[in-house]
């Protein structure tokens, strides 16, 4: 160590920076982790779907709502927020196809009646759609 003490002051800076590295490391994280949740709870197709249209979302590898009421020929919008990919069935028949992030598929349900709606991909995945 010198005798004006410059030594120490290095030692202390270069703690500052390796402090400083791991501070934007943690932020960097912490911001992806919440990008993520952002995804996890849907994009906004607000642009896509007429306003006051009945809707079902996929995230969360669930059907959002999960119960919804419509008129028969009213056209439905299902929408895909995630990355994993959907084949929506209604009363076991598919119609959407393979569905990716950002899709979006519209069905027409004629028949008053309850509807039973299925992922193939996801066994957990279900929601109730009834026609007056």
């Amino acid at each position: 160590m010198r005798v004006d003490g410059t030594e120490g002051c290095l030692e202390v800076g270069l703690l500052r920076n390796r402090v400083s590295i791991s501070l934007l490391v943690a932020l960097i994280g912490a911001a992806a982790v919440l990008a993520a949740c952002r995804d996890s709870e849907g994009l906004d197709f607000s642009d896509e779907i007429p306003g006051g249209a009945p809707h079902i979302d996929q995230h969360g590898l669930q059907f959002d709502p999960r119960e919804l009421t419509v008129e028969a020929g009213e056209t439905v919008y299902f929408t895909s927020s995630e990355t994993a990919v959907h084949a929506i069935y209604a009363n076991g028949e598919g119609f959407s196809g393979d569905m990716n992030r950002g899709d979006i598929v519209t069905y027409v349900f004629e028949e008053p009646g309850e509807y039973e709606i299925t992922c193939a991909y996801h066994p957990q995945q279900s929601a109730t759609i009834t026609v007056e």
